[in-house]
């Protein structure tokens, strides 16, 4: 297994040597949070099925797996909480300006 998630990583470190090392004339930002969630993703399915997705080497959401999931999981925590009477929907769901994205209370 440690071969796998090795092999993985070193996926990860030829994307971004490849696409996002800046240099002192050309910034390129990098979303490492998006990153993480390829190589996630990439780790399970290789483990799973023998080998990953693609998600790293394509360096883009396949099968729109992480859109459906960010937009399905609010409607999830939604209906699950519906039940809690002392929390309203609106206390449940901040939106933050900042980032663009909400927020759950936690």
């Amino acid at each position: 297994m440690e071969e796998t998630i090795d092999q993985n990583i070193s996926n990860l470190v030829k994307l971004i040597e490849a696409k996002y090392l800046s240099t002192e004339t050309s910034f390129r930002p990098m979303d490492f949070a998006r990153k993480a969630q390829f190589l996630t993703l990439d780790v399970i399915s290789a483990i799973a099925f023998g080998e990953p997705f693609g998600y790293v080497t394509q360096d883009e959401d396949l099968y729109d797996y992480i859109k459906t999931t960010e937009e399905t999981v609010p409607m999830i925590i939604l209906v699950s909480e519906s039940g809690r009477s002392e929390v309203s929907v609106a206390d449940e769901f901040k939106y933050c300006k900042e980032c663009s994205r909400r927020k759950v209370r936690g």
